[in-house]
């Protein structure tokens, strides 16, 4: 899910959002997004030196897993390994029974390079229990890889690239590697593809192959110049002062001003964010806020992410006709929907659309696009930018997220939209838990409530308390598989015996009810 962005965008649209958040007072997001910041600038400024941050009062466990983890990355990428290897210690209890999904990944690829590195060098004693590790870790991004190739493959084929490295498998490696650094470059992942050519000339100069390592390293300095991690890459030129690490500057430069990647790919400023969106997501996760501020939030998080001007949250009442504006911001107003007339808020035949294709819909000039230009609000308002698309749970459309931007032809024109996907589907569950359990109810994402299962007549079992935490952030069967390892047929069990134990007969009854005993 997280890929190697420029690193001076990155930066640009960190100093926006903490505007923003120094503006609403968002103490924990303005202390996270400052941290990140002076993170980033180690990879950037030559000559920086990372140190770990320690500031850990009032954090609760997902805030400190999102903080260590980014510590833990940008410490393995410039060799900060005793920095590194205390970080993963304290993190490996956290992740294992964390229930933030979004970046555990990240915890595991760095953590295991980490152990081979170390293996690598010094820690061969260890060898039996870092291999038992390591063969966890692949097992599930294994796992990841079949789910979201896009995402994780490279990694995984990383990881097995520096495993048979380990093992002395040097044919197996060398292909591995070579699958990694195409793998990258076909998801858009110039950073892991920086990473990957970095390992593999490490590799071949520690075989004495030294022309065909000069090949790799002279690779990886061009990507992490492009990447705009200069820091790292006078790194390079200082642990291979034997290579020639020659870069066309002028032409780097000019890849950064127009946003053309190693594929050729168009970046336009305001897109391609899903770090960014990810940390303000986490960031705002971790504050303790009702669902109806929440709500807002994801929205607000949903048009910075996007670059829109308004979004609507719309739920369809059953019927093709039939739906309800549950929240909307723009940058004029807030408005909250019910029973609003929604064709006077949104074009009415889009919806209807996307409703029954159950699909996306990307207008570059609504007003006059052939299929709409008639609906009733796009005439009116002359709307030029559109994305609609919905939220679809078991087979059914539970929300419909509608996006405009009049500033600009075609502002929605990037084709990531998963990152986007997954907020909305948060806001749809907060919606749920709103209808369960009402709009001031207070959510705590990681901190531990006492419990208090010893007031049921036949108390939780430790793993159905873990799949009832799954449940509670909205993960469907299968992600709790992915995560506990069960079988699919095992979690029902859970899921019924927990129905039974709580007296209810519905996931989010089952989450207020579980609240309500303090067992969440």
């Amino acid at each position: 899910m997280i890929k190697g962005e420029p690193l001076n965008q990155l930066l640009v649209e960190i100093e926006k959002q903490l505007e923003f958040v120094l503006q609403i007072k968002m103490e924990h997001s303005i202390m996270f997004l400052k941290a990140v910041k002076t993170w980033l600038q180690c990879l950037v400024h030559p000559h920086a030196k990372f140190t770990m941050y320690e500031e850990r009062e009032n954090l609760d466990e997902s805030s400190i897993i999102v903080y260590d983890t980014v510590q833990l990355k940008i410490a393995f990428l410039l060799k900060e390994d005793e920095l590194a290897y205390q970080l993963a210690v304290r993190l490996e209890k956290l992740v294992k029974k964390s229930l933030l999904l979004i970046i555990s990944p990240e915890f595991y690829f760095y953590h295991s390079l980490l152990l081979i590195r170390r293996c690598q060098q010094k820690d061969r004693k260890n060898m039996k229990i870092v291999k038992k590790q390591l063969k966890r870790a692949l097992n599930q991004f294994k796992k990841w890889s079949e789910h979201c190739p896009d995402n994780f493959r490279h990694k995984q084929q990383l990881l097995l690239a520096e495993w048979d490295r380990l093992q002395k498998k040097e044919t197996e490696a060398m292909k591995w590697y070579d699958e990694a650094i195409h793998s990258a470059k076909t998801s858009s992942d110039i950073q892991i593809e920086a990473l990957a050519n970095e390992l593999a000339g490490d590799f071949y100069a520690k075989k004495g192959m030294h022309r065909i390592a000069q090949t790799y390293i002279r690779e990886a300095y061009r990507c992490y110049r492009l990447w705009g991690a200069h820091n790292k890459a006078e790194q390079l030129q200082h642990d291979y002062p034997e290579f020639t690490l020659i870069e066309e500057i002028n032409q780097t430069k000019n890849d950064h001003k127009s946003m053309i990647t190693w594929e050729g790919i168009k970046r336009t400023n305001g897109e391609e964010r899903s770090l960014s969106a990810i940390i303000q997501a986490a960031a705002s996760l971790s504050e303790d806020m009702n669902l109806e501020q929440l709500l807002g939030k994801l929205l607000m998080l949903i048009a910075r992410f996007k670059g829109a001007e308004k979004v609507c949250f719309i739920r369809p009442n059953g019927k093709e006709n039939d739906f309800s504006i549950e929240k909307a911001i723009s940058a004029q107003s807030e408005t909250y929907g019910k029973n609003q007339n929604v064709g006077e808020y949104v074009p009415i035949l889009v919806i209807q659309y996307v409703y029954r294709i159950k699909g996306t819909i990307k207008l570059q000039d609504a007003v006059n696009d052939f299929t709409f230009s008639k609906d009733h609000y796009i005439q009116k308002n002359k709307v030029k930018s559109v994305l609609c698309f919905p939220v679809i749970q078991q087979k059914t459309v539970k929300g419909i997220f509608y996006l405009e931007n009049n500033q600009l032809k075609n502002a929605f024109a990037s084709e990531n939209t998963e990152v986007l996907k997954t907020i909305a589907s948060q806001a749809v569950y907060v919606l749920e838990l709103q209808h369960s359990f009402g709009k001031e109810t207070k959510i705590a994402v990681g901190k531990k409530a006492e419990t208090t299962n010893n007031e049921l007549v036949d108390p939780l079992t430790e793993r159905e308390l873990e799949v009832l935490n799954l449940v509670s952030i909205g993960l469907t069967n299968k992600e709790i598989v992915e995560n506990l390892g069960l079988a699919v047929g095992t979690v029902k069990v859970h899921l019924n015996n927990i129905f039974s134990k709580l007296q209810v007969n519905r996931r989010t009854k089952a989450v207020a009810q579980a609240k309500e005993l303090k067992l969440l």
